[in-house]
Formats: structure tokens, C-alpha cells, sequence
């Protein structure tokens, strides 16, 4: 029951804090604590330790279900896609952890936690992506005491590393996926900023996430939303999502991967709360 209200009171803040996010999550998330504390807690950590965590309530139950699997999504295939990630960057990883040991790696957790809508005519599922780092501590009044803590990001949102996603199960591996992509990308970033000798290649990550063509269309998926009564985004693939107001009829295929080009409606009121509201210039298929 506990892990059920948390579960609700995180998806009000998430959706709460959306627009928020959406304008910090260009700035370093480490900022923050840097001005705090004057140094990164990333700084010198040599070893990650990178984790996946798959959780499910399905419909009728109350508690959540550690799982092996979501829908099509698999916690094997999304655990080697952050292993790719990190490796690819440079940052060195390991599969050795003890929590109780002063010199554990810092242990990188990604989670998926998904519900099952009840309140769609298809199969959809609420999702709740967030990437965490943690670390060994000690208790300042007491340096006997020794814990496990979260040491990025330090600010209470978890700017930029925290993303509510509404899937079905034919969008739900593509979409879950490059979200990760982006918020590990977050954490790379971070984590070059702090240990800058050591070679980190912060761009590593631009061959997993879908670039602008040549011709400065934006390479995207079409997906349907299913809240509000149901619509029509695009979504790219660094997770900007734009709500398009003419959507021609003949793009609208969950999951079609299309290329785009918009313009931003600044004065015009939408009532989705979901990204941002555009007329399409020019759109199409890939």
C-alpha cells in the first residue's frame, strides 16, 4: 500500500513539474550541487556500476512487481543498452558491487515503473522512466555509520532524469529506450564535466539518438497519446515532444518514424499539457 501512494504521489509531482524540467534540462544537472558543496560528488569516481530495475502493477493490484519483463520490453535487452552506453563513452564499468563495503562503485540505477491503464479501449500503460546515481556515505555526526545514498542528481526534481511516458506495447521498447539513452546521456555529461582528464567522450551517444537530416528536418515518430480524450504528437528522439495542430490523417500510425519540419505556436493555448504546440511545415516518411 505504501508503494502505491508513492507511486501516485510521483506521477502528480512529474506531471506537475513537466514545464519545469522541459526549461532546465539543458543546463548541467550537477550545477546545483556544485554551487552548493563547491565540487561535483562525481569527481573521482573511477568505477559505475550500472543497474536496470523493471517495475509492474498491473490492473486489479494494489502492489507493484519487480519483473523481467514489461510488455515486449525486457529487463536483459535494456540492461546491455545501458552497459553499450557507458561503454561507449568510456566510462569504465563494473559488475562486482557490495553495498556494505567503503569502496563500492557508484552504482547507476535506471528504473522503469509502469502501470496498466484501465481507462483505454487499447492496451496502454503509464510509465515512469528516472535515472539515479548512488553512492557510499557517512553520517556526518557519526562517521561509524555508513549508508548508501543518492549522490546524483543532487536537486529534489531529479532534473532532467525523470520522465512520465504514456505507451502502448508497439512504441513501448523504441520509446523506453531512447529515454534512457537521453538520461544516461545527462549523467555522461555530468560525469565528463567532473573528471575531465579522463577522456570522456560525452558525444558518444549521438549514433543512438536520431540527428537532424542534412536539410534541417527533424527525424521523429508519430505517437499516439492516449490521455485527453486520445491524440496525435511527434516525438524525437532526444525526447522533445511536439503537439501538432495539422497532423495530416495519413501520418497518423502509432510508431511511424517520419522526418519534419515545424513552427512553434507561441500564442496559441493547448489543451493537452504535452509538448509543445506546432503547425507542420513539411513532413515525411522515413
Amino acid at each position: 500500500m505504501k508503494t502505491k501512494k508513492i507511486f501516485h504521489l510521483v506521477t502528480s509531482a512529474v506531471l506537475l513539474t513537466c514545464a519545469v524540467l522541459s526549461q532546465g534540462a539543458q543546463q548541467s544537472i550537477d550545477q546545483r550541487q556544485i554551487e552548493w558543496f563547491r565540487v561535483s560528488t562525481l569527481k573521482d569516481v573511477r568505477e559505475v556500476y550500472p543497474k536496470v530495475g523493471l517495475e509492474i502493477v498491473e490492473k486489479d493490484v494494489a502492489e507493484p512487481n519487480f519483473t523481467a519483463k514489461i510488455g515486449p520490453l525486457t529487463q536483459k535487452d535494456l540492461q546491455k543498452h545501458l552497459e553499450q552506453i557507458l561503454q561507449k563513452s568510456g566510462i569504465r564499468i563494473t559488475n562486482k558491487f557490495n553495498a556494505t563495503s567503503a569502496n563500492a562503485p557508484l552504482s547507476l540505477n535506471v528504473t522503469v515503473f509502469a502501470k496498466v491503464r484501465d481507462d483505454t479501449p487499447m492496451p496502454a500503460y503509464a510509465v515512469f522512466v528516472y535515472t539515479e546515481a548512488l553512492q557510499p556515505t557517512v553520517l556526518g555526526r557519526n562517521n561509524a555509520i555508513r549508508s548508501f545514498s543518492r549522490t546524483w542528481p543532487m536537486v529534489p526534481t531529479g532534473n532532467g532524469t525523470r520522465t512520465l511516458l504514456f505507451l502502448t506495447p508497439e512504441t513501448m521498447v523504441k520509446e523506453i529506450t531512447e529515454e534512457v539513452t537521453n538520461q544516461v546521456k545527462n549523467f555522461i555529461k555530468d560525469y565528463s564535466a567532473a573528471n575531465p582528464n579522463l577522456g570522456i567522450n560525452v558525444k558518444s551517444t549521438q549514433n543512438l539518438i536520431a540527428q537532424k537530416k542534412p536539410d534541417h528536418m527533424i527525424s521523429g515518430t508519430v505517437i499516439y497519446v492516449p490521455i485527453e480524450g486520445g491524440f496525435w504528437g511527434l516525438r524525437t528522439e532526444d525526447g522533445t515532444k511536439y503537439d501538432p495542430v495539422n497532423l495530416p490523417e495519413e501520418y497518423r500510425n502509432d510508431g511511424l518514424r517520419v522526418y519534419f519540419q515545424v513552427k512553434e505556436l507561441e500564442n496559441v493555448a493547448g489543451i493537452h499539457m504535452w509538448g509543445k504546440i506546432v503547425e507542420i511545415l513539411k513532413i515525411e516518411k522515413q
